[in-house]
């Protein structure tokens, strides 16, 4: 949230804005909520904004402390979270879109017949990114966020995306009426 100070308020100048992030493909986007979103001064500054917001790891911070944030206060839905989930585990561990996956009763299967879970599990076994001791236990957690992901139709549950709305200095999530507590 640090990011927005990178853009001065003078251009902000009373102006409310959305932010979204997608949290599939990181990418971020702002909308304008209040003004003329078509005059050329306001493009610009969404530009200028979503280039900002969209370079180093901003968009991935924004996410994350919206995640927990939306979380903590109950604002996401279930079939979404369980999506996003086993989404970020899969693709974290085997590089691989779950999302191409076909839902079958008993798991996810690719255009070749293999399952999510098989293709995991020998994933899991030369990566580095989970120690020796611990690799049990990740594909574990694997096969717990797969089964709770079955319990949805995923081909019909929509990608995770979270967002915020700022306005005078002040933060706060989509449908909140009090702002969270963080001073931009």
């Amino acid at each position: 949230m640090q990011t927005l100070e990178s853009v001065s308020s003078s251009l902000m100048g009373g102006k409310s804005f959305q932010f979204s992030v997608n949290g599939f493909t990181g990418q971020l986007s702002v909308s304008l909520l209040n003004g003329d979103s078509d005059s050329e001064e306001n493009v610009s500054l969404l530009e200028q904004m979503t280039s900002a917001l969209n370079s180093n790891n901003n968009s991935k911070n924004l996410f994350y402390n919206l995640l927990y944030n939306s979380s903590k206060q109950g604002k996401i839905a279930n079939d979404q979270l369980s999506k996003w989930k086993v989404y970020s585990e899969f693709k974290n561990i085997t590089g691989q879109d779950i999302r191409l996956f076909k839902q079958k009763e008993n798991g996810f299967v690719n255009e070749k017949g293999e399952s999510a879970s098989d293709i995991y599990r020998e994933a899991l076994k030369t990566s580095k990114k989970v120690p020796a001791e611990f690799k049990g236990a990740a594909f574990d957690y694997f096969s717990e966020l797969e089964k709770d992901a079955m319990k949805y139709d995923m081909s019909k549950v929509a990608d995770l995306t979270l967002s915020l709305e700022y306005s005078n200095g002040a933060v706060k999530l989509d449908g909140d009426t009090g702002s969270l507590n963080m001073k931009i």
